[in-house]
């Protein structure tokens, strides 16, 4: 068994490097941002990651429709200043655009893990416990985090998966 996990790791690996040199970004980035010290380090560079990977999505779809005049459009600046979530967002786009919904959820997920810690730091040495429960036909995952001080702070995240 511990093969196949190896396998599998070497595999993702892999692809982490092709995805990094197509986004122009070396190629250990990934292994980094796995071996990151905080689980807050580790979301808000995954988060940047997925960000980055969406807009370079949207851009290369925009900018593969030709135009009536035949002219070269760059929608390049346009798409960086899309936000992320949002009706007029880089993830409504990747949806109507026919992006699994398994892959937008994760990407909906991430964000929401991001926004949490982001928006207070004292996450950045928070220790968390994970609890996954059914609630009606999805799972929801809660992250617990607790701090040094002692508090807490709670993230909730619906699966789409029932």
């Amino acid at each position: 068994m511990t093969g196949h996990v190896e396998n599998r790791f070497e595999l993702l690996l892999e692809a982490s490097k092709k995805f990094t040199q197509a986004m122009g970004l070396h190629d250990e980035l990934m292994l980094e941002i796995f071996r990151a010290k905080s689980d807050w380090e580790f979301i808000i560079k995954i988060d940047a990651m997925l960000e980055a990977a969406a807009k370079a999505v949207v851009k290369k779809r925009l900018n593969s429709v030709p135009t009536e005049l035949g002219e070269d459009l760059s929608f390049d600046g346009f798409v960086d200043a899309m936000p992320m979530n949002g009706r007029t967002s880089l993830l409504a786009f990747l949806k109507v655009d026919g992006c699994p919904n398994d892959v937008s959820g994760f990407i909906e997920a991430v964000r929401r893990l991001r926004n949490g810690f982001a928006h207070d730091i004292r996450l950045t040495d928070a220790r968390r416990t994970t609890t996954w429960f059914k609630k009606g036909t999805s799972w929801v995952n809660t992250i617990t985090c607790r701090r040094n001080d002692s508090s807490t702070k709670r993230l909730a995240i619906r699966s789409l998966r029932s």
